[in-house]
């Protein structure tokens, strides 16, 4: 007798979810966690889909599951056309509302731009509840957690080229060198011969481009001997006002934690390069007219007011 093979109206669509997760992840395991349902569920989901497929779908190798010919072609074909109609679902259901919103970014750019989120949340929707994320940066891009993390604003320092996502160029952020109030060896100015007998702290936050900046800096200053290296603002605050280390900060970071810290700018001669920081979201999200509204409001006012309110356009110098 043969076996009956179901038919696609037959076809659960949730399996498709199922599917894109265990694909990405490699691993059932990881896809339930991500779905948030057991791993013997997903196992069973699987066994659905390799029964209608009739293909193993994936293969394991070591601790890895290696997808099919099958599974890559299932993935290219359907993947888009399945997050298309997510998305467009979405959509319909919160095109006017908005009580979630979702961003990723460090841990400094969150001090950065989350206060202007903020107020402008409370003022023009004061229901909606904003969560913070700061996954780990080698483990997913800026279009990994937009188009599949569920995450609705991203900041970085490397844009996004995706067709479906919106990149914006939000700020150049100027850096600039500062060291303890009372420094035994330096004064006002820092030359490029003080600079290489000097210990550095490095703030690691900002992400790629700040490195570049580094390799412009040694190509000028040479090698530098780092002591303290840390992704929070307050650590590298507190670590340069308690020691004779000089660190590369944004301005506005300066300016704001100035009075916080035993901590003075330095004029010098030496080329900082500014840091460009990005705004990326998906486009299907401004047919929210709330988050329409937000991110026209971030990109031609937001950082422009915030700049004028705290004066932070140069180093104070002391």
């Amino acid at each position: 007798m043969q076996k009956k093979i179901p038919q696609a109206r037959e076809f659960d669509l949730n399996l498709l979810g199922i599917f894109e997760e265990i694909y990405k992840f490699g691993s059932v395991t990881k896809a339930a966690q991500s779905l948030k349902q057991s791993p013997p569920s997903i196992s069973q989901s699987l066994q659905k889909l390799r029964v209608y497929f009739s293909d193993p779908l994936f293969v394991r190798n070591g601790m890895q599951l290696t997808a099919t010919t099958t599974a890559d072609a299932i993935h290219q074909q359907l993947s888009k056309k399945f997050n298309g109609l997510i998305d467009s679902l979405e959509s319909l259901v919160n095109a006017r509302s908005k009580d979630l919103l979702i961003v990723h970014c460090s841990i400094y750019l969150s001090v950065r731009i989350l206060p202007l989120i903020a107020v402008w949340v409370e003022e023009h929707a004061p229901g909606c509840k904003i969560i913070h994320r700061d996954f780990l940066r080698h483990q997913h891009t800026s279009e990994d957690l937009l188009l599949l993390r569920g995450v609705d604003l991203v900041f970085d320092v490397m844009p996004a080229y995706n067709f479906s996502l919106k990149t914006h160029l939000l700020l150049a952020e100027e850096v600039t060198f500062i060291c303890r109030r009372k420094h035994p060896r330096l004064g006002s100015h820092l030359s490029v011969e003080e600079a290489k007998l000097e210990r550095f702290t490095h703030l690691d936050s900002l992400g790629v481009d700040i490195q570049l900046s580094q390799v412009n800096l040694n190509a000028q200053m040479g090698d530098r001997d780092f002591s303290f290296v840390s992704t929070s603002i307050l650590a590298i605050g507190s670590f340069i006002a308690s020691t004779n280390t000089v660190g590369v900060v944004p301005v506005w970071m300066y300016e704001r934690f100035r009075h916080i810290y035993d901590i003075r700018a330095l004029a010098h001669d030496i080329t900082l390069d500014p840091v460009p920081i990005y705004m990326m979201y998906s486009k299907t999200s401004l047919q929210n007219d709330i988050f329409s509204n937000l991110v026209n409001w971030l990109e031609n006012d937001g950082i422009s007011t915030d700049e004028v309110l705290n004066n932070a356009s140069a180093p104070s110098f002391e």
